[in-house]
């Protein structure tokens, strides 16, 4: 694992990499404001939060590259990111996993990211036995939390990207936004040229909305949204349950 105060430029190979509780499996900056750039191929790293690369409170330029079959105990298959500033994240997301949300990326708590753009096969929000208030969102990408916000999200491929749950709420097979709780909705302001085809939710007992999209607009106050969705297409994504 590698810290902030290492180097301002991060790039390698990680491979099998794993916190006990907490914080990015191959990667955690906290309150970094050296503009880190962060590059490389993360296979099977695993941690609570953010499976291979987690960022908290931190300004940071990229994040890009391999994330294979990264896992997170609770958000952020490979890719976690709570406060601060991230301006682009491009990759290459394949099989992913989170136990409630993001299955490749989780964005939460007042976080800004500019711009996200990759290709998304495959990552899952994926946990059997919850039951109760816990909602499970975004099979690939999912904001949180409050006042989170994302640019845009643009030439991507979001392709059989799934949240699956027998006893809680499934939202937003590709993405979910969850209602934020406080001052400002969290907001994807653009998709555009993207591609969405064959994401689903299911769950048990008509608890599953969104095959491609889930936007929480009405459990929170402040709710969420996106801005305008333009020239993407969406294809056999469906819901169950």
């Amino acid at each position: 694992s590698q810290s902030s105060k290492i180097t301002q430029n991060i790039s390698g190979t990680f491979i099998g990499n794993k916190t006990a509780t907490y914080n990015g499996g191959a990667i955690s900056l906290q309150y970094d404001t050296k503009k880190s750039t962060i590059s490389g191929t993360f296979i099977n790293n695993q941690s609570w939060y953010g499976g291979a690369v987690s960022i908290y409170n931190s300004d940071t330029a990229s994040i890009s590259g391999d994330f294979i079959q990264n896992k997170a105990e609770k958000y952020g298959g490979a890719v976690h990111v709570t406060g601060g500033n991230v301006d682009v994240i491009d990759g290459n997301f394949y099989n992913n996993q989170s136990e409630v949300q993001g299955g490749a990326i989780n964005i939460t708590s007042r976080a800004t990211v500019g711009t996200i753009k990759g290709t998304f096969i495959g990552n899952s929000a994926q946990k059997d036995g919850v039951s109760g208030y816990i909602d499970m969102y975004g099979g690939a990408i999912a904001l949180s939390q409050w006042s989170t916000s994302v640019g845009t999200i643009n030439n991507s491929y979001f392709l059989n990207n799934y949240v699956t749950t027998t006893g809680a709420k499934a939202k937003g097979g590709a993405i979910g936004i969850f209602g934020s709780t406080r001052t400002e909705s969290n907001k994807i302001s653009t998709i555009s040229n993207t591609l969405f085809t064959g994401n689903y939710a299911v769950s048990e007992n008509n608890k599953a909305e969104g095959g491609a999209i889930f936007i929480d607009e009405n459990d929170n106050e402040y709710g969420a949204e996106i801005g305008e969705i333009l020239n993407s297409n969406f294809i056999d994504n469906y819901v169950k349950g």
